[in-house]
């Protein structure tokens, strides 16, 4: 793609996390289901902004859309990533949103609703976090052993991660963005369905734009079928020395995949 039409498209993607931000801090989505009544506010909001510029939409929530003449690009959609954590208050939750081009992940946005602050990856651009003043590009922390590593995990280990920290913070396109940053190591899959294309595309394009490698531990058919539509046990690592050792430990202690 030109820099002029993945500019546009960037663009796009932000409108479509400024609508879904709008919603989130609605008072209309607070109330007994507000996780529900977000989920489908944001969708609501951003499925006919994205098809209204040609592009196929495919979300968590409304299925796909595919508007009259679309054209060569999708984007792969989760409305509010966490929404158990928008419930509760945890501020671990976000829009992600994928954008595919001819078949391939091509750039991803994943926004904070909790704090507005956004990650965007360009298919061999980059990746940066976006604010006011301008965007940062982000890299990964070189680290080179588990014991030395900050961990995000989600599901439930047979055994406790022998790392340096470890949380489960249930947002697995969050969790991706923070090995982007650094601010941690790995980010690894251990639950026993693993996650759906809406909930790891953007993150994991996010992170491997900013140097991370990445194995994929089981995958399973997803809703969209296959391809980049597929259920995946993921783990990211900020060094192939890394994932090689997280990878080995979390297909000997981590669940079995449901099948």
């Amino acid at each position: 793609m030109s820099s002029d039409t993945t500019r546009k498209l960037v663009e796009t993607l932000i409108e479509a996390a400024d609508a879904a931000l709008d919603v989130i801090r609605s008072p209309a989505v607070h109330g007994p289901r507000d996780d529900v009544l977000a989920d489908e506010g944001i969708d609501a909001a951003v499925v006919p902004l994205l098809a209204g510029r040609g592009m196929v939409v495919h979300s968590e929530e409304s299925g796909s859309t595919v508007p009259p003449g679309a054209g060569r690009h999708a984007v792969i959609v989760d409305p509010l990533d966490g929404s158990r954590n928008f419930r509760l208050g945890v501020p671990w939750y976000a829009f992600s949103a994928c954008l595919i081009t001819d078949g391939r992940p091509a750039i991803g946005l994943v926004r904070n609703l909790a704090t507005g602050e956004s990650v965007l990856g360009i298919r061999d651009g980059g990746a940066w976090a976006l604010d006011a003043g301008g965007r940062r590009r982000l890299t990964v922390a070189p680290v080179e052993s588990l014991a030395a590593a900050r961990v995000l995990y989600s599901g439930y280990p047979a055994r406790p991660v022998p790392c340096a920290t470890v949380r489960n913070l249930g947002s697995s396109a969050l969790d991706l963005c923070a090995v982007a940053s650094g601010d941690f190591h790995v980010s690894m899959d251990l639950s026993r369905s693993g996650t759906e294309s809406w909930d790891h595309s953007a993150g994991l394009l996010i992170a491997g734009a900013a140097g991370a490698a990445v194995a994929t531990l089981h995958r399973a058919p997803g809703r969209f079928g296959d391809g980049v539509f597929q259920r995946r046990h993921l783990v990211a690592a900020a060094t192939p020395g890394l994932l090689h050792e997280a990878t080995a430990w979390a297909r000997r202690e981590g669940p079995a995949p449901r099948r």
